[in-house]
């Protein structure tokens, strides 16, 4: 998945069923509607400044610790431009390939 502004708002549709297992639906839609997109953006920043063409991994985690999301990406050229890709999130273990 290519990160850009419609891939966070697919990304939060893939994950949101593990956030809110683990933090109900009021809260669980909080979460991936404000911590999640940050977790992409700081992501999108690392991938950003990797080599081109390594694998690159990121966990992050909630601050009440509940939650750990690890990224998995590439930093990769299409056309000549640089475009940052996330292969798969990991939430609380649970792999979704992207």
């Amino acid at each position: 998945m290519i990160i850009d502004n419609n891939s966070v708002g697919n990304l939060i549709r893939i994950i949101q069923p593990d956030v809110i297992a683990v933090y109900g639906i009021a809260e669980g839609m909080q979460v991936t509607s404000v911590i999640v997109p940050a977790f992409v953006r700081d992501f999108e920043g690392v991938v950003e400044k990797s080599f081109v063409g390594l694998p690159v991994t990121e966990e992050y985690m909630t601050e009440d610790k509940k939650l750990t999301a690890r990224f998995e990406g590439v930093n990769t050229t299409e056309n000549g431009q640089n475009v940052r890709i996330i292969n798969a999130v990991i939430i609380n273990g649970n792999k979704h390939l992207l």
